[in-house]
C-alpha cells in the first residue's frame, strides 16, 4: 500500500510538472495579450474605437481575461497537486476562501464528469463579498438550532447545530469556534479514540 502511494505521488508530481510548463506559457501570453489589446486601443483613432474594431477589441479583451483567470486557477490546482504529491501541506498562507471553494467545487465537478460523460449538474455559488470572521456578539449563538445571519429563506440555520449534534451527542466529542473578525474563523473538532 505504501509503495502504491509513493508511486502515485511520483506520477502526480510528474504530470503536474508536465502541465505546469505549457500552463506558464498560457498565463504569460494571456497577460501580455491583455496589455497588447490596451495598447492597440490606445493607438486607434477614436472613430475606430467607436466603429467595428472597438467592439471586437472589447470582446478579445474579455476572452483574454478569461484565459488568464482560468490559467491562473489551473496553476493553483497544479501547485496543490505538487504539494500533495510531496506529502507536505506547504507554508501556511492567507487565501481567498471564495477562490478556494470555487476551485474545489469545479475540480470535483470535472472529476465526476470525467468518470461519467453523461453527468451534468448546474452549480450556483453565492459567496458573501465580505469573507470576515464571526463577530464576537454572534459567537455564543452559532450552534443554536435555526440561528442564521442570512436573510429569510436563504438559510435554515441548522448546519452548525447538526454538526454539534453529530460531534458532541453522536461521538462524545467537542466542537468549538475561534474567530478573528475580518480575518478568519477556525472550527476545532475533537473526537475521542474509538468513540
Amino acid at each position: 500500500m505504501q509503495e502504491n502511494l509513493a508511486s502515485l505521488g511520483m506520477l502526480t508530481a510528474g504530470i503536474a510538472h508536465e502541465i505546469r510548463n505549457p500552463l506558464n506559457v498560457v498565463v504569460n501570453f494571456a497577460s501580455a495579450s491583455k496589455e497588447l489589446v490596451g495598447e492597440i486601443r490606445g493607438r486607434m483613432p477614436s472613430e475606430g474605437v467607436a466603429g467595428v474594431v472597438g467592439p471586437l477589441l472589447a470582446q478579445l479583451k474579455e476572452y483574454v481575461e478569461k484565459i488568464d483567470e482560468h490559467g491562473r486557477r489551473a496553476d493553483r490546482i497544479v501547485r496543490g497537486m505538487l504539494m500533495h504529491s510531496r506529502g507536505k501541506s506547504g507554508v501556511p498562507e492567507q487565501t481567498d476562501l471564495k477562490n478556494l471553494l470555487t476551485d474545489t467545487v469545479n475540480l470535483a465537478w470535472h472529476s465526476r464528469r470525467a468518470q461519467d460523460g453523461g453527468f451534468n449538474v448546474s452549480l450556483e455559488m453565492d459567496f458573501d463579498p465580505e469573507t470576515p470572521g464571526i463577530a464576537p456578539e454572534l459567537m455564543a449563538k452559532i450552534f443554536l438550532p435555526f440561528f442564521t445571519t442570512k436573510p429569510a429563506g436563504a438559510g435554515t440555520g441548522l448546519g452548525l447545530s447538526l454538526s454539534d449534534d453529530i460531534v458532541v451527542r453522536g461521538h462524545n466529542g467537542t466542537i468549538r469556534a475561534e474567530s478573528d473578525p475580518g480575518v478568519e474563523t477556525r472550527f476545532i473538532v475533537t473526537l475521542p479514540r474509538g468513540g
